[in-house]
């Protein structure tokens, strides 16, 4: 309404006294002066003003649970802003450094989670191998993960990855002990200062869940085997091809190994392209070890497959016989070999017992030789276990996004993690599926974690590292 204006008389004029009346008017038309002037200003905005910009900004840690915060402080035209990070499952760790990890190295092996950069995420920045790092202390960080692969091949990469695209993914140990020299042996007391030291990452069947022919009992087996060898692998003091150790007890000194260096289609998947075979009974390779295990490098065969039985002898005692035919899962088919006509696959089979057989603690001779069988043996070489190999843990996963009965094939893989890491004594478990929200930590429509989710994976690694890593050792960093 328009406003009216009250005409104010002083004294001694008595014809505008104050009264109720008077005052409630101007009260009343305050307010609708007010009310008038706020929507003339909201229906005839002026021009904008230019755009600001963020010049300095600061961050706070938030307890764990909280939502952010961003206050804003300073003048209208030169404002300050302070944003508040939650903690825990929401953000970053809350847990903290660790001083066991200053001078070690952070290993992860696995599929598209694992991988750096990673698209899914804030590349070279989000990835929770990189905010473990950060977070944690570690000195630096290989990622050696590959996008779309199962465990098998993740296994074949620590062991080979001679491809220009995987190269940088073999474990670094395996090079340290590539020599023919028998006379001098593998030693297994104190570890060599220059081998890999640190943490190592496993991360590697969430894919799997979503085939069918990942669930059979067959491909589960492959699939415990694939990972006793890469665990094998990160906790040996290298790999041993033996080529000067080749001989036959057959008459006349024959033997028949022959490489398959030139194969092309198992190039990519032993160490240094060494697989030999043979089909002469007696054919051996030696290897000269102090310690009481070790692991023969052979090639398992799909069930379909002759190959031949192996025999393990410790200075002229047979202790036992190995028989990789049938190890293969029939229906899989690799990733990274070049072929899908492979129907060999390396995996490693442990052999204890050294000394006791021996009689020894010291160096000792150890001898594969090639049953008297039918078909062909298969050998790579041999893995040498470290005194303090480092720490591995190996993941349960997150839920997977389109897969029906998730909890009974997750269940499955639990099983055969629980099953192959009770059999390291440097393996632990760490699971990542506790509190995950598929709506909230994968992008929308995607499997793949998002920078929260990937957070998320970040806090669970760095309980199970913090509570599992609470004293130095040779295994995590030189002392």
């Amino acid at each position: 309404m328009t406003y009216e204006k009250q005409q104010w008389i002083n004294l001694p004029n008595q014809t505008t006294p104050i009264s109720g009346a008077r005052l409630n008017h101007l009260e009343t038309q305050y307010d609708e002066a007010t009310a008038y002037t706020d929507q003339q200003i909201a229906d005839n905005p002026g021009p904008r003003g230019p755009a600001g910009e963020i010049v300095t900004a600061s961050a706070r840690p938030l307890d764990p649970g909280t939502l952010p915060t961003v206050t804003l402080g300073g003048t209208p035209s030169q404002r300050t802003m302070e944003f508040g990070i939650p903690s825990g499952e929401k953000g970053e760790s809350a847990t903290g450094s660790n001083e066991f990890l200053r001078q070690a190295s952070l290993y992860s092996y696995g599929h598209s989670f694992t991988t750096v950069p990673n698209s899914y995420c804030r590349p070279n920045a989000g990835e929770h191998s990189l905010r473990l790092k950060s977070l944690l202390g570690f000195a630096d960080v290989t990622p050696n993960g590959r996008g779309a692969t199962y465990l098998p091949d993740t296994m074949a990469l620590a062991l080979n990855g001679v491809r220009a695209t995987d190269k940088s993914r073999t474990w670094p140990g395996l090079t340290t002990i590539a020599s023919s020299d028998n006379a001098h042996g593998v030693a297994n007391g104190p570890d060599y200062r220059d081998m890999p030291r640190g943490v190592v990452l496993i991360q590697n069947y969430l894919n799997e869940t979503a085939y069918p022919w990942a669930l059979t009992p067959e491909y589960l087996e492959f699939w415990k085997r694939c990972l006793r060898t890469l665990i094998a692998t990160t906790g040996s003091k290298g790999q041993k091809s033996s080529t000067g150790a080749i001989g036959t007890t057959a008459a006349g000194g024959v033997h028949a190994w022959a490489d398959m260096v030139a194969t092309t289609l198992y190039s990519n998947l032993f160490p240094d392209k060494l697989l030999f075979r043979s089909n002469q009974a007696g054919d051996y390779r030696e290897f000269r070890v102090d310690g009481d295990d070790i692991w023969i490098l052979t090639a398992a065969g799909r069930p379909s497959s002759s190959s031949r039985q192996l025999d393990v002898y410790v200075n002229g005692v047979k202790i036992k016989s190995l028989t990789p035919a049938g190890m293969m899962a029939q229906d899989y088919v690799p990733v990274i070999a070049e072929s899908e006509a492979a129907n060999l696959w390396p995996v490693a089979l442990k052999v204890s017992g050294l000394n006791a057989a021996a009689g020894t603690t010291g160096f000792k001779t150890v001898r594969v030789q090639v049953a008297p069988t039918t078909g062909w043996a298969y050998l790579s070489g041999a893995l040498f276990p470290r005194k303090s190999p480092p720490p591995v843990f190996v993941a349960y996963e997150p839920v997977r996004r389109g897969v029906s009965d998730w909890e009974a094939k997750d269940a499955l893989y639990r099983a055969a993690v629980n099953e192959v890491v009770a059999e390291f004594p440097q393996a632990s478990i760490a699971d990542l599926s506790q509190g995950w929200d598929l709506e909230t930590m994968n992008l929308a429509g995607d499997i793949h974690p998002n920078d929260r989710g990937q957070a998320k994976i970040t806090d669970s690694y760095a309980k199970a590292i913090n509570e599992t890593i609470t004293g130095w050792t040779p295994g995590i960093a030189v002392l």
